[in-house]
């Protein structure tokens, strides 16, 4: 660490202690109004001390507490994120981590049951999960999109139940929202399934295992067979009941 991080770092650190207020965002504004005569050390006090006194953060506000409430893992998560950014100057520092990342990877696929063959990565969260496995699965049906992009429309059939992230992907995918295909899968018989297959181009289909408060999740056994024979990409949104895969008792 140089000499003139050093001091910066201490100045966060000391801001992440101070008691936090709420205010406004006009008053927000104001806070940030500082005057022009200060010098780079107290400007730089005053902007940081500023923006971590008066920014709630989502453990403070109540949000996700059961998460959060898991001793050290917000500092351990901190730390990290310090170390990243300062190391992320380049291919130089990505050996380590990458093979940081497999470990990590690994480990948690031995913890699920997960046998040999089996991988994964990790993504900063599940919007950005649902994005990436869209991008996969229709590089798996039309593998030659990189390179020659479509010439016609696809479709992705998602549960009722699905979260926004599904419209997000297909918006950001140049897909178009109106080619996410709703359905409910408890409603929905394997022939009505084949028939809009059949209809459209369908390169996935997104199912939810448990991701809100009203606890849905989509049985969707039935359809495995056609998944298989149009060889569809099934992909389940379980960003809270995917927890279950740690559980030998719950694990399906």
């Amino acid at each position: 660490m140089s000499a003139s991080l050093r001091p910066k770092v201490d100045v966060l650190l000391e801001a992440f202690e101070e008691e936090k207020e709420r205010c406004s965002f006009e008053e927000f504004k104001e806070k940030l109004s500082f005057d022009s005569s200060l010098q780079e050390v107290e400007r730089f006090k005053a902007v940081v001390g500023a923006v971590c006194k008066y920014s709630i953060s989502s453990e403070e506000n109540g949000e996700d507490s059961d998460i959060l409430e898991i001793e050290g893992s917000k500092e351990m998560s901190l730390i990290a994120d310090m170390i990243i950014s300062h190391l992320n100057h380049g291919y130089h520092s990505s050996p380590f981590l990458d093979y940081a990342e497999e470990q990590m990877i690994h480990k948690i696929l031995g913890y699920v049951g997960y046998g040999p063959g089996a991988s994964g990565v990790f993504l900063p969260g599940g919007s950005y999960c649902t994005l990436i496995s869209m991008i996969s699965a229709r590089y798996q049906m039309y593998p030659d999109v990189k390179e020659t992009g479509l010439d016609h429309p696809i479709q992705v059939i998602a549960s009722e139940h699905a979260c926004k992230s599904t419209d997000e992907g297909a918006l950001m995918m140049g897909i178009g929202t109106n080619n996410a295909i709703k359905v409910n899968f408890d409603m929905i018989t394997p022939r009505e399934l084949v028939d809009l297959i059949e209809k459209n181009n369908i390169f996935m289909i997104i199912s939810t295992f448990e991701i809100s408060e009203d606890g849905t999740v989509d049985n969707i056994d039935k359809f495995s067979k056609i998944m298989r024979k149009y060889k569809i990409w099934h992909h389940i949104d379980a960003r809270q009941g995917g927890t279950a895969l740690f559980s030998s008792t719950y694990r399906y």
